[in-house]
């Protein structure tokens, strides 16, 4: 920052006024003058055991200021409480309500004093509160929808006296039967945990004494939170709420109950000579689990470098573990208790499984999920993706409409959300059987550009390429997504593609350790028992050629290469050749 120019911060600002105080004045001005004391005396300290900072008191009014936009929100439910406790027991007379306003902006501060529109639009919210009522910008709306227990109702655009664009408010409801925010240790509000899974990413400490290694962490963290953002299904706390916890010690379920967020990443920096270690775990916060940990020792040559790669390799496994929890986590929860996200849950093992009752059972489940949440856009996915399954197998009519019926699904998810990667992953997949090679190359690929550790995209695109005989490029995008995400679940779309190419490329008794790993777990899927009885084939060990094959003739009773043919094929003759010649060495009927 210049010498020449003002500091600025994001915050976020309450502003309260008293309804109707110059009425109150005229009737009785020193009675409330002595009220509002009386009500200042009890109000203001909950700003200061919220979090927050009063910045003025002027006439009936109160200017506060909050580094957590969730603490500001919970503060003013927990003043207008207040408020109608002292009320009650008040003449009706001389009851006071105050209006609040409540923003989150940049704004410039010097010692005294905050400047800007974050604070002028707050100013501006408040006028247009109710008495005893709560109004929000938008921008706060966004950060505590679903972490409060209240129904906002949307006022739309507003155009705020002295602000020059409109800005979008929302009506705290108070009235109902949410009741009060919880209050957790040390004053701080509890949050309602979200139906989705939540996280925080918590600041790394650092451990070096060196005051350098701070912002290294920071922007790791900073990176982390952004890339997590990305993936719709996950509900991630911002970064200046989970801050707050850089200064302030709490233990990890205590945080978790405070934020509301189901898991917490934390981690560490020890810089030692030319070396940085980072330590990162996952914790769950309602047993206290740990869910993984690792370490990464590096060499301080390029910060930059070091600091995009662990970010890569934290996300890269975060996100999967989040998800296996999660599974796990529906797997025990009780059948009547189920919601979208149970549901959507219950449905991805089943969908693994490549049988057809497991199929009829994981679409039902993914009915459901949209049912009861039409803007689901993974959901409908994973409903593209069974398509596909049904395609493969013949479970659902001919393989056309199964077909058709994923692009189409494919589309409607990516209409509900361009940016949600599953969408585009299951549109590269109906491409893909189409043998519509550069759609489904492109499609995978804007999965991979939404969230680079979408693994599953990953797998699909290292299919298309070795289809297509680019093995060099899918052998090194199967290196990436190792480097990036080697504990996946979905690891298993990575392992055929690495056969395929491998396949391709000629190097066959590579081919057989990849493909055995690729049927060891996904052993009721056809395709990889075909790979390896073409390859067995090819290699002249036909006794395992011949068991391979009748192990997809056993999933498959009618398969034969005539309908081998009606899937993807290789996009070169010589590749197509070569399978089929292993398949007929195998045995394969025509």
């Amino acid at each position: 920052m210049r010498s020449d120019q003002a500091p600025r911060k994001l915050a976020a600002f309450l502003v309260a006024d008293i309804a109707g105080y110059s009425a109150l004045m005229s009737a009785d001005e020193e009675g409330t003058v002595r009220d509002l004391k009386g009500h200042q005396h009890a109000v203001l300290p909950m700003i200061s055991q919220f979090g927050g900072h009063v910045i003025d008191t002027a006439g009936d009014g109160i200017l506060a200021e909050f580094s957590s936009v969730l603490n500001a929100v919970t503060c003013a439910i927990a003043i207008q409480k207040e408020m109608e406790q002292r009320n009650a027991a008040a003449e009706a007379s001389r009851r006071m309500q105050f209006r609040i306003g409540i923003n989150q902006g940049d704004v410039v501060f010097d010692d005294a004093r905050v400047y800007g529109d974050g604070v002028n639009v707050a100013a501006r919210l408040q006028t247009i509160a109710e008495a005893g009522g709560i109004c929000l910008s938008g921008k706060v709306f966004d950060e505590v929808q679903e972490r409060i227990k209240f129904r906002c109702t949307d006022l739309g655009p507003q155009q705020l006296k002295n602000i020059p664009y409109p800005v979008r408010a929302y009506r705290l409801e108070l009235k109902g039967d949410a009741g009060a925010a919880g209050i957790g240790l040390a004053g701080v509000p509890l949050r309602t945990m979200s139906e989705r899974p939540s996280i925080a990413v918590l600041p790394f400490a650092n451990l070096s004494g060196d005051p350098e290694q701070d912002y290294f962490g920071d922007g790791i963290v900073e990176d982390i939170i952004s890339a997590l953002s990305r993936l719709r299904w996950l509900f991630v706390i911002a970064r200046n709420s989970s801050d707050s916890y850089k200064s302030r010690a709490a233990g990890l379920k205590q945080i978790g109950r405070e934020l509301g967020v189901r898991y917490i990443s934390e981690g560490s920096i020890r810089k030692a000579g030319s070396r940085v270690r980072i330590t990162s775990q996952l914790v769950d916060t309602e047993n206290g689990a740990h869910l993984w940990a690792d370490r990464f020792d590096r060499e301080l040559t390029d910060i930059f470098a070091i600091q995009d790669e662990v970010t890569a390799r934290i996300v890269g496994i975060l996100a999967p573990e989040v998800t296996a929890a999660e599974m796990a986590r529906a797997q025990q929860s009780r059948p009547s208790s189920v919601n979208a996200w149970d549901a959507y849950l219950r449905a991805l093992p089943l969908m693994r499984q490549h049988t057809k009752p497991c199929y009829e059972h994981a679409v039902a489940l993914l009915k459901t999920a949209v049912a009861l949440s039409p803007d689901f856009a993974a959901a409908y996915a994973r409903l593209s993706a069974c398509s596909i399954q049904a395609a493969y197998h013949g479970w659902d009519g001919p393989s056309a409409d199964s077909v058709s019926r994923a692009l189409q699904l494919a589309r409607h998810s990516i209409a509900l959300d361009a940016e949600e990667p599953l969408a585009y992953d299951a549109l590269a997949s109906a491409h893909q059987f189409s043998n519509d090679w550069e759609k489904a190359e492109a499609a995978a690929k804007q999965a991979i550009a939404l969230f680079p550790a979408c693994t599953a995209a990953y797998g699909t695109l290292i299919n298309v390429l070795a289809f297509q005989g680019r093995t060099d490029e899918a052998l090194e995008f199967y290196a990436q997504s190792e480097k990036t995400s080697p504990r996946d679940i979905d690891r298993s779309a990575r392992l055929i593609g690495l056969a395929f190419a491998l396949f391709v490329a000629g190097r066959y008794e590579e081919t057989i350790p990849a493909v055995e790993q690729y049927v060891a777990l996904r052993p009721s899927w056809y395709g990889g028992h075909l790979l390896l009885a073409a390859t067995l084939g090819l290699m002249g060990r036909l006794a395992e050629a011949s068991n391979a094959k009748d192990r997809v003739l056993q999933l498959l009773p009618q398969y034969n290469l005539r309908a081998a043919r009606n899937g993807p094929l290789f996009r070169r003759p010589q590749d197509q050749d070569r399978i089929f010649a292993g398949l007929r060495k195998a045995g394969m009927p025509e």
